[in-house]
């Protein structure tokens, strides 16, 4: 049933599902066409006219159809049945019969395409072999590279374990060595601890068997000759004046020790002591004697080494203390008397101080005792303070 609004308005109603039809495969028998233009165009490769002919081919599956309907119902005789006018019949049969013959053509056409299209494969296929070829070449070099690539990492892990193992062996042989010089070192220690120990032992044993002034003595003589000789460093002083200093800080020390018997901090005078070292130790053995006659005496060994004050319990041995607080007022006596000596030396000698030998504080050597008068005890040659105390 069709509604007439008015004239044209029944005309669109009953032509615009035909119309959008008949667009339809004009649209898609034009495409088929243009495919037939391609495949017939000598501008066109064999690639191109072999892709124009797919296209056509599926064009025409699809269009076939669609035309065979409207043809069919352009034919209708019925008049009762007829839905195309005489015009819309005539386009229709009209497009049908191009659609077969562009189809006819097409087919005409297929062959030469075809034809065309072998030399093209031909070539692909060679091309394509000779990719493979390549390929299989490639893979092949690829193959190879690898191999001497995972040989080379093979030879370079091996030099690198082989490396490693030198490494490890110059390791333990630094190693070995070091064990075997530690060893050496460890038992050069040992021996040389024995050498001073027994080397402390008979010094101990000449100390306790050597009366105290004697040791005195013995001490300031080998002081004044090293200084006079050379064999104490004067750090640009004149030697006499060396001696004069070193005398005074022992004189300063057993000072101390007399006034201050008791305190602790001078019974251990280590030779890693800086002071120490450099007012008392450097300045050779004679500085040392004069401490072993004060009643010090060597211990430890190496690094270690000190001299400790052998002092006896006043309570429980109080005649050998008191021996010993004798000796060492005694001693402070006698570098009193020495001070002193030096000092009248440098007062009488103003121009050419410390040119002159200073004269010794006399010991009797029967009683050991000290003078210090000098009309008394006047200055006694050295040849004979040598005889006197060897």
């Amino acid at each position: 049933v069709v509604v007439v609004v008015g004239r044209g308005g029944a005309l669109l109603a009953t032509l615009a599902p035909p119309m959008a039809e008949f667009k339809k495969a004009t649209a898609a028998v034009d495409a088929l066409a243009a495919c037939l233009g391609r495949m017939q165009s000598e501008a066109s490769t064999p690639e191109v006219k072999k892709a124009a002919l797919e296209e056509a081919r599926a064009a025409s599956v699809q269009a076939e159809p669609v035309l065979m309907k409207m043809k069919k119902k352009a034919d209708e005789k019925d008049p009762d049945k007829q839905i195309y006018g005489q015009g819309m019949t005539a386009k229709v049969l009209a497009l049908y019969e191009r659609f077969h013959d562009v189809l006819t053509l097409v087919d005409e056409t297929e062959p030469h395409v075809h034809e065309a299209y072998k030399v093209v494969e031909a070539a692909l296929a060679r091309r394509s072999a000779a990719e493979v070829a390549a390929a299989k070449e490639a893979a092949a070099a690829k193959a190879a590279a690898d191999a001497e690539e995972a040989a080379a990492a093979e030879r370079a892990r091996e030099a690198a374990r082989a490396e490693a193992a030198a490494r490890e062996r110059e390791r333990e042989a630094r190693y070995q060595k070091a064990c075997e010089e530690a060893a050496e070192q460890r038992e050069a220690q040992r021996v040389a601890i024995e050498e001073e120990k027994k080397s402390q032992a008979h010094l101990l044993a000449f100390l306790n068997a050597t009366p105290t002034r004697v040791l005195l003595r013995m001490g300031v003589e080998k002081l004044y000759a090293d200084c006079e000789g050379g064999a104490v460093a004067t750090k640009g002083l004149h030697w006499l004046r060396t001696y004069d200093d070193t005398v005074r800080s022992l004189h300063q020390l057993v000072k101390n020790l007399a006034g201050h018997p008791d305190a602790t901090t001078m019974k251990h005078l280590r030779y890693s002591n800086e002071n120490f070292h450099r007012d008392v130790l450097s300045r050779g053995d004679g500085a040392l004697h004069i401490l072993y006659s004060m009643g010090y005496r060597p211990a430890g060994f190496g690094e270690n080494r000190f001299l400790v004050l052998e002092e006896q319990d006043p309570v429980e041995k109080y005649d050998e203390w008191n021996r010993w607080w004798e000796e060492l007022k005694w001693t402070r006596g006698y570098l009193d008397a020495l001070i002193e000596s030096l000092r009248d030396h440098r007062r009488g000698v103003a121009k050419d101080a410390y040119q002159l030998r200073p004269h010794l504080p006399y010991v009797d050597p029967d009683t050991y005792e000290l003078c210090v008068n000098k009309q008394q005890a006047p200055y006694i040659p050295q040849d004979a303070e040598q005889a006197l105390f060897s």
